[in-house]
């Protein structure tokens, strides 16, 4: 096994597959169950684009439950609902780091006439969470 730092994944060479295994430790589950995710690639350099790959969907997973650290449980509700409210209808499912500022100011723009500047405020520092 190669020695990564924590939270970085391993790679490591799976006999009975005969190919490169990648694996990543995520968090829990409902039942407390450590959740890990697992790719093969033929070569290392398959397997290392597979762990790049693997530690953003972990990066991109559900922020909303894993992210806000200490934070209470009123904070999680006020920012699932305007995730799930605000965000999510009308920038879909795509991942955050696809969109553009352009694109970003102009749906914050197009919200803008529709919700309160203190909600304005609120579902900017949502999204800006991540």
């Amino acid at each position: 096994m190669v020695n990564r730092g924590h939270g970085e994944g391993t790679i490591y060479w799976h006999e009975g597959r005969q190919r490169w295994a990648v694996l990543v430790a995520g968090g829990y589950d409902e039942r407390g169950k450590r959740v890990r995710k697992y790719a093969y690639g033929r070569t290392k350099t398959e397997a290392r684009m597979k762990l790049r790959e693997l530690l953003r969907e972990a990066e991109d997973g559900d922020w909303l439950d894993h992210g806000l650290g200490t934070a209470g449980e009123s904070t999680r509700k006020t920012n699932r609902y305007l995730a799930e409210g605000h965000i999510i209808p009308f920038l879909g499912a795509r991942r955050l780091r696809e969109l553009t500022v352009s694109e970003v100011d102009k749906w914050l723009a197009g919200r803008a006439k529709v919700v309160s500047t203190s909600t304005l405020r609120k579902i900017h520092s949502t999204l800006n969470r991540r």
